[in-house]
């Protein structure tokens, strides 16, 4: 979390950023938000965009830093027609941000009695999820079915992520058949993007300087050289980070979120979205190391049974932002001078709603966790996260790695910064 140093006045939009990002859980907070919104404080100026604009306009990414070119959105394979059906038409298209329609036409020896679409997302889930819609449609021999994914009725999936499809035919016989499943990138066709491909992570960005990016991308890299949590995301799942020109620009994109977002990690697809203009340049190179480490924390203890403390999840973060802030360093120092410290329990879900408790909360936690990497090392701490997703509570985890529970950690850490 970034915010006006202590001291300062803050503008009342200020505090509604702060308010509304604290609400949410603490940033990413083990996925809380479904999506983790970040703030940008102060409130930048942003310049006005100059991409295409247009609902209807298709585009999609292509090879490393090249800018890709307005054309037609096409799905992946092509649909093989079963003996006696007929395929004439399987194509979605794509009305960003608001609607994907998938269409079929087909034609059949038998006449169609029911239709039905599965369709549903590459969202990371323990038992995917699959949603089933029969559509309007006459039966015959000769059949359109039609139905539209309202993204603000039914909810939506964030641009970057990939949406699949097939169709169940069942004819006058009782046979039924599934057309071939498809796939189709949820893409913001409202811009022409250009992409970086690397080994850990995708980077796709529309009218930025390239410098900006280069630069960006050197010290996230920088930054998050220095966790070691030897976490491993796999290529299919790699984090893809979406680069706006502006916070109205990713609101726009998001349908549901609040006019304050400036930054929303989907841990559950691993992507990030993000706005960014020279003016907010060293607040981008917190923030996104910041939400990557949330995305490398989420796949270390992912399972049936991983979770862990909101001081753990928040900590690393912050260590892998590049540590804690000039301002939050200031509310802890104060803290520990009048005793004013927040409980490590009561850190363990979510943090004060009120602006100097969330300084703190964010310093204590950072402060912790620098004290168990610093006093016990790295491998402790992987051991830490594989505890927690083996579904160990957070006081016998502890005590399993470190031979102590939330009580004596806290009394631990205290005692190295001269705490009572």
């Amino acid at each position: 979390m970034w915010i006006l140093t202590k001291g300062s006045v803050m503008p009342p939009v200020l505090k509604r950023l702060l308010l509304a990002l604290i609400a949410c859980g603490a940033l990413l907070g083990g996925g809380a938000c479904k999506g983790g919104a970040l703030p940008i404080p102060p409130p930048p100026t942003f310049t006005a965009a100059t991409g295409t604009s247009s609902s209807s306009a298709t585009t999609t990414a292509t090879a490393t830093e090249t800018r890709t070119t307005t054309g037609t959105q096409t799905a992946t394979s092509t649909p093989i027609a079963p003996v006696g059906l007929n395929i004439e038409t399987d194509r979605p298209a794509i009305s960003f941000p608001d609607k994907i329609t998938f269409s079929l036409a087909v034609t059949s020896a038998d006449p169609v009695t029911a239709v039905n679409l599965v369709y549903g997302s590459d969202k990371r889930s323990l038992v995917p999820e699959t949603n089933s819609i029969t559509p309007t449609f006459s039966a015959g021999t000769t059949v359109n079915a039609t139905w539209s994914w309202d993204m603000k009725k039914l909810g939506s999936v964030p641009p970057g992520a990939t949406v699949w499809w097939y169709w169940e035919v069942t004819d006058s016989s009782g046979k039924t058949t599934e057309t071939q499943r498809r796939t189709v990138a949820w893409a913001d066709t409202r811009f022409q993007w250009s992409t970086r491909t690397m080994t850990s992570m995708d980077v796709y960005w529309h009218d930025q300087l390239q410098s900006l990016i280069d630069t960006l991308i050197s010290e996230i890299n920088s930054r998050l050289s220095r966790l070691q949590l030897n976490v491993a995301i796999p290529a299919d799942r790699k984090p893809k980070i979406m680069i706006y020109r502006s916070s109205e620009e990713l609101k726009d994109a998001m349908l549901h979120e609040q006019e304050w977002t400036g930054a929303v990690a989907f841990t559950e697809y691993n992507i990030i979205l993000t706005a960014l203009d020279s003016s907010i340049l060293e607040w981008a190179k917190a923030a996104l190391p910041h939400e990557i480490t949330h995305l490398m924390v989420a796949e270390a203890v992912f399972g049936p049974f991983g979770d862990v403390p909101n001081w753990l999840n928040e900590g690393l973060a912050e260590y892998g932002g590049g540590g804690i802030p000039a301002y939050e360093q200031e509310a802890l120092d104060d803290a520990v001078q009048n005793s004013t410290l927040i409980s490590l329990r009561s850190l363990s879900s979510s943090f004060p709603a009120d602006a100097a408790g969330a300084y703190l909360a964010y310093a204590e936690s950072a402060s912790v966790v620098q004290y168990l990497i610093d006093n016990h090392g790295w491998e402790k701490m992987r051991a830490l996260l594989a505890t927690f997703k083996d579904g160990a509570t957070y006081d016998s985890a502890l005590k399993s790695v470190y031979s102590f529970d939330m009580a004596g950690l806290e009394a631990a850490w205290k005692a190295s910064i001269g705490a009572r």
